[in-house]
């Protein structure tokens, strides 16, 4: 009996969202070096011949992973270019942030593919093809909001210092699953502890750009920097 057209489509649609997630869950867990294309058709039960058909290749396929990885990043965690409030836009990026690490679900993925796979030092050109389409826009967006707060251009020094402090205080929860441990005493945090390590980061970032703001108008970096380096 031959399958209506709608019900091939419906078919191949299902055969290739198998993949797709089950190619989620094995690269964000494995990398993409260890993971191999035998494994996902096993986790999807589906064959070779149909990554092939759907996606051409190993690689076409992971990148499929990471548009489909970003998208359900964006649709549960959508953070929008700052607005007229860069102090507000900056707690909800953190707070999105620190909830999508913690996300053991789809919304999720995209973190645990950069612990994965996202090394500068060592990442080859598809990694790095996937950080600057992925990874990119949403540091020069963080960027704009530090700089309206800093009142300094966006490709300073200063701005790109401030966006690294913010970076990595929310992103060693996500590659420091030991310190997760030793904080939490499990590998998740419970809502109460969670809301309490958003909310505190959150103070502790929004504080420390006033201070250094402060401190640049009044001069004291620019002085003491002047001096370390004499």
């Amino acid at each position: 009996m031959r399958l209506s057209h709608k019900a091939e489509e419906s078919f191949e649609m299902k055969t290739r969202d198998r993949i797709l997630e089950a190619a989620c869950r094995a690269f964000a867990e494995h990398g993409f070096r260890e993971t191999t294309i035998a494994a996902i058709c096993r986790a999807a039960e589906a064959n070779i011949a149909a990554v092939n058909y759907y996606f051409g290749s190993k690689e076409k396929l992971y990148e499929a992973v990471w548009e489909y990885a970003d998208g359900q990043a964006r649709a549960n965690y959508p953070t929008e270019e700052p607005g007229g409030n860069p102090g507000e836009w900056l707690r909800h990026y953190i707070r999105d942030l620190l909830l999508m690490i913690f996300d053991e679900g789809p919304g999720g993925w995209l973190p645990r593919l950069i612990r994965r796979d996202i090394d500068v030092e060592q990442e080859g050109e598809l990694s790095k093809k996937m950080r600057m389409r992925y990874l990119e826009p949403r540091r020069r967006r963080l960027e704009n909001a530090v700089s309206s707060i800093l009142d300094r251009p966006p490709d300073s020094f200063e701005v790109r210092c401030l966006t690294g402090h913010i970076h990595a205080v929310c992103i060693f929860f996500n590659i420091k699953m030991r310190f997760r441990e030793h904080i939490f005493g499990l590998k998740q945090p419970d809502r109460r502890e969670a809301e309490f390590l958003i909310r505190s980061i959150q103070e502790f970032v929004e504080g420390g750009i006033k201070q250094v703001r402060s401190a640049l108008k009044a001069g004291r970096l620019t002085e003491q920097t002047q001096e370390a380096s004499k």
